[in-house]
């Protein structure tokens, strides 16, 4: 077997794996990079939110929080980036992990794409070595072209065509709750929150929806094809 793609899910002893493990209709998504983290906690319970802020604590305060019902959203830099810690161990492996890793009952669920099966080996015992655990899920073998073309799919690719202008009205919508059933602002109110008229509110999320469906739609029916194949 050449290239891979493994399901793992991964058990340490964290504040977060602890949190969610107390709270299951908690979960956690995040998106990292060398300096930062993006935390999104999500659950249906909005004490479940409030007590993820009195009881988790992090290494350096927040530099940015966003509070919508059961939805929060954390920036945190990352105090010790040296420190050992899974995701190093997959990239120090020569392989890749998909974004975001999302946490939920106590267990970290990565995707990971490798070249080899045996980079996956040495990553599940560095895992256990560092006295974590980890359980491997499934494995398939993939092809240069199921990795080009449906594992890396970066934000930009995402975003392509959409302007500043409808991202910002997009995520308005969003934080507002204008997507939410039942919804929690009307298309007027929104409008006259963003001081536009509903007309151009309407243009611009239209717009913006579809650029967005177009832009995802290749990597959505990527997924739907993988599940009907199992």
């Amino acid at each position: 077997m050449a290239n891979v793609e493994a399901k793992v899910k991964i058990r340490e002893s964290t504040s977060f794996h602890s949190f969610t493990a107390a709270h299951p209709q908690c979960a956690i998504s995040y998106w990292c990079n060398e300096k930062n983290c993006v935390f999104v906690v999500e659950s249906k319970l909005e004490k479940d939110i409030e007590d993820f802020q009195k009881e988790v604590g992090f290494c350096v305060p927040p530099t940015k929080i966003t509070r919508q019902g059961g939805h929060l959203e954390l920036l945190v830099s990352i105090c010790d980036p040296d420190r050992p810690n899974v995701n190093a161990i997959i990239t120090n492996n020569n392989c890749w992990y998909l974004q975001p890793v999302v946490i939920a009952k106590g267990w970290e669920f990565f995707t990971i794409y490798s070249m080899n099966r045996t980079s996956l080996d040495k990553i599940v015992k560095e895992v256990v070595k560092m006295g974590g655990e980890a359980v491997l899920i499934s494995i398939k073998e993939k092809s240069i072209h199921d990795l080009s073309h449906g594992a890396f799919i970066p934000a930009s690719a995402l975003s392509q065509d959409i302007t500043a202008k409808q991202l910002e009205l997009l995520r308005a919508a969003y934080e507002e709750g204008y997507f939410d059933q039942p919804a929690r602002i009307t298309a007027d109110k929104l409008a006259e929150k963003v001081g536009i008229s509903r007309s151009t509110l309407s243009e611009h999320l239209r717009k913006a929806e579809y650029k967005l469906l177009r832009n995802s739609l290749p990597a959505l029916m990527i997924g739907s094809n993988a599940e009907e194949g199992k």
